[in-house]
């Protein structure tokens, strides 16, 4: 008889536990089957390419888009050179085509990187303002065509690709197939004009105070290179004192800081990126 009652003691606790796993199975379900039907985000490392829609017929989007889905690609860049087609004219902007080539992407499960497209000026542009253009160290002003022959220390330039940068970040800043932005393409070429070479005197007084100190730090006693007027400090990138060479070398670097950062601040302004 206690054997008996043993069993079916044994018996009642596997029902109860089945029972009870059935319980959390039922309360789990829902949640499963919710994650399941959510939005996949994001793998954490993705195969990119860039991508140039606007030299390309948009009949022909879905076809390359699918190509590139199939290579397994999951991220594009795009924009960096698309200037002239982004702003046509100055002031007059044009991105619902740019919209639509994310949004194609996006339905490819592709995702959106965007690149301001500062690299490459339109021509309305080097027109209207030739001082935008760089001057190389022979003393040639760039021309139009190309890419990268913007002054990277003038202001106008640098007020209208802010303005570009703007306008692209309020309008793809919180599209949710946008995963982040490129600004500008290459930092290159620095611009030898009077302007930019004032730029750098000013930025040495500034970092040495006087020209005692520059003087002092850079042994300009020798070969008779001592200063006696910030003006008279030249721009050299081969040869020279050491101290001046080192020095242009950061106020370049100093100045594409500031460039990068004077689109960076309206990016961030008007995105989700931070």
């Amino acid at each position: 008889m206690g054997i008996i009652v043993r069993k079916i003691r044994l018996l009642w606790k596997s029902l109860a536990l089945a029972w009870a796993l059935l319980l959390v199975v039922g309360l789990l379900l829902p949640v499963r089957l919710a994650s399941q039907t959510a939005a996949p985000a994001a793998p954490p490392l993705l195969l990119g390419a860039a991508w140039y829609p606007e030299q390309w017929p948009e009949t022909r989007w879905d076809a390359d888009l699918t190509l590139m889905q199939q290579a397994g690609v999951r991220m594009v860049r795009v924009g960096e050179f698309a200037w002239s087609r982004l702003e046509p004219s100055e002031g007059q902007y044009d991105l619902d085509w740019l919209e639509r080539a994310i949004a194609a992407a996006a339905k490819h499960g592709i995702y959106t990187v965007v690149g301001t497209p500062s690299c490459a000026p339109p021509a309305w542009l080097t027109q209207k303002y030739p001082e935008t253009l760089l001057i190389d160290e022979k003393g040639v002003r760039a021309e139009h065509g190309n890419r990268q022959q913007f002054n990277f220390d003038n202001p106008k330039y640098r007020e209208l690709a802010r303005k570009m940068a703007e306008q692209m970040a309020k309008r793809f800043g919180h599209n949710p197939s946008v995963l982040g932005w490129q600004i500008d393409n290459e930092y290159a070429d620095a611009s030898f004009d009077p302007a930019t070479k004032a730029d750098f005197q000013q930025w040495l007084k500034a970092r040495y105070g006087t020209l005692d100190n520059l003087n002092a730090r850079w042994t300009t006693a020798y070969w008779s290179e001592t200063y006696f007027d910030w003006n008279q400090i030249p721009v050299e990138t081969e040869q020279g004192n050491p101290g001046l060479l080192l020095s242009w070398m950061r106020f370049v670097s100093d100045t594409w800081r500031s460039y990068q950062r004077n689109q960076l601040e309206v990016i961030r302004a008007n995105s989700d990126s931070r």
